[in-house]
């Protein structure tokens, strides 16, 4: 079988401009209309915050959003999974580690925002990791309230090598270039739709300190 190991650098860039400034964004294909950047002063999805969803229990994902300095209605999103599981419905046994997700959001309403993020999923190797599998969700947030949010996306997998024999079939390598993305005309190999909850992590009062056990 064969097999490639990747070097990749993932280099998040917070308060830059982007190189081509247009009224639209190209959020996995399909252009979205950003919302006119008057009256923000409804619930902001921007900070940090824990989500879990209901199609992973016992999972938990943490995701922190930062603004783009100069395109409003604009976020980089950063999400990674604490505990994840890897082998969703025992399709991926090779996916041993999960980076963190990285991508785009853009607010499309008052309380409204689509999304592309990406991560590869990796088994562990020497003398350094295997990338399996490019693991690329797009889908909504929704504002329910000043610190919750709701999330609906498909989770979209293509297959980083080839995977002979694999249950969905003899699987190519769909990066062949090397490059980090899913060569152009290649289609996702398994789709699967999730949903969660977010809460924001808010500003809480300390504790009062516990009293220190006496020592024997």
């Amino acid at each position: 079988m064969k097999t490639k190991r990747t070097k990749m650098l993932i280099v998040a860039v917070i308060g830059l401009g982007v190189l081509v400034m247009t009224a639209a964004w190209s959020i996995g294909g399909n252009n979205v209309e950003t919302w006119p950047p008057i009256n923000y002063d409804s619930w902001s999805l921007e900070g940090m915050w824990i989500m879990t969803s209901p199609q992973l229990p016992g999972e938990v994902c943490t995701g922190h959003l930062i603004p783009e300095a100069r395109q409003p209605g604009v976020q980089s999103l950063v999400a990674e999974w604490v505990n994840p599981t890897g082998n969703l419905l025992g399709l991926f046994p090779d996916a041993e580690k999960s980076p963190p997700y990285v991508g785009t959001n853009v607010r499309t309403g008052e309380n409204t925002y689509s999304f592309t993020v990406m991560s590869h999923l990796m088994k562990a190797a020497e003398p350094f990791d295997t990338i399996t599998w490019i693991s690329i969700p797009s889908g909504t947030f929704e504002m329910v309230g000043p610190d919750t949010f709701e999330m609906s996306c498909v989770i979209s997998f293509y297959s980083a090598i080839e995977h002979p024999g694999h249950a969905l079939g003899d699987l190519p390598d769909q990066d062949k270039d090397g490059d980090g993305f899913p060569d152009e005309g290649e289609e996702a190999v398994f789709c699967i739709p999730i949903t969660g909850v977010g809460k924001r992590v808010a500003l809480v009062p300390p504790d009062e300190p516990s009293p220190l056990p006496e020592l024997p």
